[in-house]
């Protein structure tokens, strides 16, 4: 049976992730549990924003066809489905951190293929 939980150890300065009463930073254990995990794939979202969330839609974009791009139009315009499988419900601060870790796994993708085609 795999292991259903791992833990990590973190640096935090952040209150909720371990500042020490002084101010001073403090490691942090968090332990993942992934019992209940399920994985999914999209290869489309859609992102909306509440009073105090950001709403992030994920599924698969599906091309369903040429279609005529206006009534009796002999002009066509491709068209797609977007199937909406998920949709994750952030806090902004929890946005911002996802949109910070994103970009920095982005640029360490793009360091990597750089380097590989050299």
């Amino acid at each position: 049976m795999a292991e259903d939980t791992h833990d990590q150890t973190y640096s935090s300065s952040t209150p909720a992730a371990g500042q020490a009463a002084d101010g001073s930073k403090r490691q942090v254990r968090v332990q993942f549990n992934e019992v209940n995990l399920n994985t999914l794939y999209a290869n489309a979202f859609r992102s909306s924003v509440g009073s105090n969330e950001l709403f992030l839609d994920l599924g698969i974009n599906h091309f369903t066809g040429d279609q005529p791009a206006t009534e009796g139009s002999d002009d066509k315009v491709g068209t797609f489905r977007f199937d909406v499988s998920h949709r994750v419900v952030l806090n902004f601060q929890t946005a911002k951190q996802l949109a910070q870790h994103l970009t920095q796994v982005v640029a360490d993708l793009e360091k990597r293929a750089a380097a590989g085609k050299g």
